[in-house]
């Protein structure tokens, strides 16, 4: 029996009095580097790709933003996930869907989004201040990750299944487009746009679900993904066999998380096992 599929371990009672200030400790002899990924939930894409393994750490959420790490305590939720780990790590970051799909949408609803360059600067600025303070904790092998080209999907989609606007998929690609280049200039970038998206920015038609959903289907590129990050020196290995079979997609929340203070790795093996839901009428998809 599966008792919790989002975390190794059940989640921490709550963000503890005092935040320890997080360093990176020297490797051990003959240690090899742990990779560690972080992002909103287009990040699940690297389960896929490295499975339940001793050098390999998933911490993506729902809803966690590239701004957001504008505020200390996102920062450090952040960082304490990174306890105790050797400054030789890798850490692969994929954020920016989030802010781009969502906060812009959000921003649309309420009337406000009239400045596009200061969004962007927002984001990248967030993202930037997180990879710094990384930096300064000691951890060095930082890579953004980019490979969630927008789905072109009717404007129905996200009214009914997030109670938000569309934003138009063209202008979503236009704003991952500013947000990469204003990180790029900072942070090291595997961007697989000119791989997956075509020349509008969209997610090529091959790399999507087979049903209507903002996420490319993970197991159309997961080997196209591990082709660009293999070449990262003393890269943990990817799985022995890649999935063939997309298993259900359950969020788990940055605010709930950050609330419990539940920093433990992924239980990426308990999510392979998860059944679909069965619907009933009257029942709401959450995000």
């Amino acid at each position: 029996m599966i008792s919790n599929p989002f975390g190794k371990k059940q989640p921490k009672s709550g963000k503890p009095a005092e935040i320890k200030e997080v360093k990176a400790r020297d490797p051990r002899p003959g240690e090899q580097p742990i990779v560690h990924s972080f992002g909103s939930s287009v990040a699940e894409l690297f389960d896929y790709i490295f499975g339940e393994q001793d050098r390999f750490r998933s911490h993506w959420a729902s809803g966690w933003s590239a701004r957001g790490f504008s505020k200390k305590e996102n920062r450090d939720f952040f960082m304490a996930c990174m306890d105790g780990y050797s400054s030789q790590d890798i850490i692969l970051m994929q954020f920016g869907s989030v802010d781009v799909q969502f906060n812009v949408a959000h921003r649309m609803a309420t009337g406000n989004f009239m400045d596009p360059e200061g969004f962007c600067q927002e984001a990248a600025n967030g993202f930037i201040k997180m990879v710094e303070t990384l930096y300064e904790a000691g951890f060095r092998n930082v890579y953004c990750v980019f490979a969630s080209a927008p789905v072109p999907l009717p404007a129905i989609y996200f009214r009914k299944k997030f109670n938000l606007p569309s934003v138009p998929a063209r202008y979503q690609a236009q704003l991952f487009a500013r947000i990469n280049e204003l990180i790029a200039s900072k942070v090291p970038m595997i961007d697989l746009t000119k791989t997956l998206a075509n020349d509008l920015g969209l997610l090529k038609q091959p790399y999507r679900r087979t049903y209507r959903d903002h996420h490319a289907d993970y197991i159309k590129i997961q080997g196209i993904v591990w082709d660009q990050l293999k070449s990262i020196d003393g890269i943990a290995p990817c799985r022995e066999t890649f999935l063939t079979k997309l298993y259900p997609h359950r969020p788990k929340k940055i605010k709930a998380m950050m609330e419990k203070w539940d920093i433990e790795s992924t239980d990426i093996k308990a999510r392979e096992v998860l059944k679909p839901k069965k619907k009933t009428a009257g029942t709401k998809k959450k995000a």
